[in-house]
Parts: C-alpha cells; structure tokens; sequence
C-alpha cells in the first residue's frame, strides 16, 4: 500500500493539484469518514473534525500503473468518449430553454487478490470542484443485462434450479401485466444457458427469475455488496437490471470480483490503514469476507462468462486482451440511457459505466452503446496487463463433464445429432451429481412423405424418417408458432395429398373387357370386342347406351374401328 501525498492535502478539503486524481481520493477520503463515524460513534462532523484537524495519513490501495491508464482514457482521452447533446428543459412557468448535456462516465477497477480498489474514474474529463459529483460511487443507473449474471444465473445456479446446460424456450411470455422483450426481433426458440449469455436475451432471464423469486435474487445481491435497502419494490425486471435505485460502479465491479474470486466476496476497500501525526494507527480497513457461491458454480460462472467475450453477439468480444483471458457481460438500459461492461481476468475486475447524469437526458439519443463501454474497458485493461503473466482460474474438483442436447439440456440421444439444423449435441461442465439423469425426449425419429413433410400413410409412395423437435402441451399453447424454431417441430397432420391419387389404369391396345357394366360404364354383357379392320372412308365407334346394346355411329373421317370406352 502507499501513502499518496496529493490525498493528503485533499482531505483537507483542498482542491489536489494532481486533479487526475481527485476522483479516486475523494472516494478514499469518504470512506475513512464512513468507517471513522462506525468505528468511534462519531457524527459525521466530528469524524471530518478529527480527519481534516489531526493531521491524519491516509494509506491508499491505489495502484498507480492502472490509475496511469485510466486517466489516459478518462481525462485525456475524454472527448473520444463524451458526447455533447441539446435537450429541451421546461422552467416551472412553462418556459422552454435549451441546454447542452455532455456524456459522462465512470470506472472502479478491483484488483482480485486483495478486494481493494486500485484505480478508478468518478467522471469524463479532469475534477474541477471538491465534493462534487463521483460517479465511481453515484447510485441512479440501472446496470441492464450485467444483472443476469450475478442477480439471475449464479444464484439459479447455487440454489440448484438450473446447471449450465438448462434450456428455456424463447417465446412470447406474459407475467401478469409484464411483457419483456428481447433487444432483437422475434423470438429464437429454445436455448440453454450458453446461447442465452451469447445473445443477451431477455425473455429467457425473466422465467429464470420467476423461479428463482425476487427476494431471492436480492439476498444473492447483498451478499454481493449491492444494497438492495431500497428495492424492495423491484419486479421480475430486475432480471434486466430494472432498478428503484440504481447500482454503482465499485459495486458492480466488487460482484464480478466475487465470481473471479472464487465465489467469496470481499468488501471494496480504498485504504489499507490511517495513522495519527505521530504514526499511529487509529483505523484500519476492515474487509468482510462472505462465500456467495461454491468454489464449483463459480468456476462454471467464470466458464459461462467467456462467452459473450470470445462467441457473443453484443459487442463483448472487443474488451479481449492479448495474453489474457477476459470474462465479461455487456449491458445497456431502456433506449440506451445508460450503458456498461463488466468484465474481469485473472488480476482484476472493473466496470465502465458511459450515461447521462440524468438517464431522461439519455433517452433523447447520442448515448454510448455497451459495445463503446467494452472498448474504453479494454483501453484501460489492455495497458495495465501489461508485463503481467497470464493468469486464468484452476479448475476446482468436484466438476464433470456430460454430453447433452443444446435443446433440451438432457442427456444426449442418437437423435440429437440430426436436429434439423445441424449436431445438437455438446460436452457441457457440471458440478458432481447434477449431471442430467434423463435422456432427450425432445427429439424425435418419424416417417413422412418426401412430398409434403407430413406424417406418411400406406399410400405414400416416397417415405423418410426425419428428427423433428417437440414441446410439451403444443397444441393447447401455441406460442411457440412464433419461434424461429416452430418449422421444425414434429408434424402432427397426416398426408391426405397421396390419399387422393387414383390407381394407374391398365394399358390399352384397342381391347376392352366388360366385367357386368360395374364402375367402368361398359356395356354389361361380358363380351370382349376387338375390330381391327380399317375401312379406307369411314369410323365406327361403338359406344354403350345403356341397356347392353351398341349404336354404330359413322364418321366421315378416320380409318379406325373402336369398341368401348378408350379415348381415341
């Protein structure tokens, strides 16, 4: 730890000269104050009092070769990242003006051995005023779809309602008067947990925390440092990030540090120690440790996590880092109001946060994307790896592996491999004895007819056996017609095409044959007639009339003869 000179003079309430700092030090400055007051009983005044007045050292966790680089980002580099907008404001006499609203940003990076806050950014561009706003710690963002990692899938996880190769199908879905959609259009069928995170789907997170509940999910939050306090109002939308109160940065970042580490949380900390003028030390920082997840289901939480980085639709591929492996999730808010990334490798955990201070302000447009959010992540992590090993997580004991179907998450079949869109079956990572016990059901082996795909009968004359999938109660509830997948489950008609078809009629060389005038409107009278002779002028053409007799009709033009009833 260091003693950092420049925090000194700021906990005397003076502006550091060193203002790339100011940010980081004041968050430190606040929480000596906060854990001053508990620590001695003391108001917050009296706590100010004795800092400001005493002569107090403060011993800073600040990593100074991170701090380099988010500065580069965050005040140097900050208009690459900001954006100025217009809104229109209204006065209370209904007045309209116009103001300019600029962009802004925050960062907290937490260094995974120790749970300390080494380096972080409370705004774009350098602090000008003592106490003003921080975002580092600036409650009031929703944090979207970094919720479904630590408030949906972990604690599913941990409380044994999914494994890693658990299915949820895609499709419309009401909660009472709640309708979530998905950020893309239509709806995809079924998917397990993998193809969830790569496409940051949302419907799908909504039934897992329906059977998770609510409360539930809060009380994985707490442990994870995120107050909840005043959530309790919060609905099934909390899946989504959905929010009374927001989240901060150095929270969101201590969550994922909880998954990197193990499944143990650590309370954030900035300070090591603080001392008297004399050198003594009169607090030191405090770090609750609380085990969220087993040592198994976070190991599988770090393996699922890789995915919206390396096989991920949502612009979570662009915080990668050469030589080092990245774990991350992208989220954005309502019309990208607010927009993070989440991310963590073998040495830290950070989040950055790009929003308006008012997300209203967000909502008129020229907000940043998750996608620029995993690009100014990566700006910052990329240098601050640097010269440091590779360091990924070892995997625990107590995990196995099976092979299952991506469709149903059950044991694989034969079947599973000739879904019709290709090999459903995958080596999935489990903890020991959650491994499904079931084989698939949801695939099926039938016969149709190659002509129209429906089921085949006897009449059929070309037949093939096809997999088609399957869902439960699928006639009663038809909501799966609007999946990308509903043109490839199982056909419930049977051909009627091939029904219709007549038996091919006997080849004919000017012969008929009278069976007693039944179904071939031939002269009853069981008498085969066969006329061959060839007038030169003329054609006779007997035909039946009815009662057994023949009436010769002439015509004027063909040589031919016929009896019966082949055309001509």
């Amino acid at each position: 730890m260091k003693e950092v000179e420049e925090g000194l003079k700021f906990a005397k309430g003076e502006v550091s000269q060193n203002n790339k700092l100011s940010y980081y030090l004041e968050a430190a400055r606040n929480q000596v104050i906060q854990d001053l007051m508990k620590e001695n009983k003391w108001s917050k005044e009296e706590a100010e009092l004795h800092l400001f007045g005493d002569g107090y050292h403060i011993y800073t966790a600040l990593d100074t070769k991170v701090q380099t680089e988010v500065d580069k980002q965050f005040v140097d580099n900050a208009s690459k990242w900001y954006k100025i907008v217009k809104v229109t404001r209204t006065k209370e006499n209904g007045e309209k003006y116009t103001e300019e609203v600029q962009r802004q940003g925050s960062m907290a990076v937490i260094d995974n051995s120790t749970g300390y806050v080494v380096a972080g950014a409370g705004g774009l561009g350098e602090k000008t005023e003592a106490n003003g706003i921080n975002r580092m710690e600036l409650k009031g963002h929703s944090p979207g779809s970094c919720m479904k990692p630590i408030g949906v899938i972990a604690p599913s996880l941990e409380e044994g309602l999914i494994n890693a190769g658990t299915t949820v199908d895609d499709i419309p879905r009401t909660f009472g008067k709640y309708a979530p959609n998905n950020w893309y259009s239509g709806y995809r069928g079924f998917m397990n947990i993998r193809e969830m995170l790569a496409s940051s789907t949302n419907i799908p997170e909504v039934v897992l925390l329906q059977q998770l509940s609510v409360p539930k999910a809060l009380s994985y939050l707490d442990k994870m440092g995120v107050d909840v306090s005043r959530e309790d109002d919060v609905g099934l939308s909390l899946a989504l990030g959905g929010m009374t109160n927001g989240i901060t940065a150095v929270e969101l970042a201590a969550a994922y540090g909880t998954i990197a580490n193990g499944g143990v949380y650590r309370t954030p900390k900035y300070y090591s120690k603080v001392t008297d003028a004399s050198g003594n030390v009169i607090l030191e920082a405090k770090q609750e440790e609380t085990r969220v997840l087993s040592e198994q289901n976070a190991w599988i939480m770090q393996e699922l996590l890789s995915v919206p980085i390396y096989n991920g639709e949502t612009g979570g591929g662009n915080a990668r880092i050469s030589g080092q492996e990245v774990r991350g999730k992208t989220g954005t808010t309502n019309s990208n109001s607010s927009a993070w990334f989440c991310g963590f490798t073998g040495h830290y955990s950070a989040s950055v946060w790009l929003g308006f201070d008012s997300e209203a302000d967000g909502n008129r447009g020229g907000n940043a994307d998750s996608t620029r959010c995993a690009i100014l992540w990566q700006a910052v992590m990329a240098p601050a790896h640097s010269g440091k090993d590779k360091k990924g997580w070892n995997k625990p004991s107590g995990i196995t592996t099976a092979a299952i179907c991506k469709v149903s998450g059950k044991l694989a079949t034969e079947e599973c491999k000739h879904d019709p869109e290709g090999n459903k079956v995958y080596s999935e990572y489990f903890v020991t004895g959650t491994v499904p016990k079931d084989h698939c059901t949801t695939h099926v082996k039938v016969e149709v007819c190659k002509k129209t795909n429906l089921l085949a009968t006897e009449n059929c004359k070309e037949k093939e056996e096809k997999v088609f999938i399957t869902r439960p109660n699928a006639e009663t509830d038809t909501k799966w017609k609007s999946a990308a997948d509903a043109k490839y489950m199982v056909p419930t008609k049977v051909c009627e095409e091939c029904k219709k078809i007549e038996p091919d009629k006997p080849d004919g060389n000017n012969t008929n044959t009278n069976t007693n005038g039944i179904n071939n409107l031939k002269p009853a009278n069981n008498t085969t007639n066969t006329n061959t002779n060839k007038p030169t002028g003329n054609t006779n053409t007997n035909k039946p009339n009815g009662s057994g007799n023949t009436t010769n009709t002439t015509k004027p033009t063909g040589n031919t003869t016929t009896s019966g009833n082949k055309k001509p």
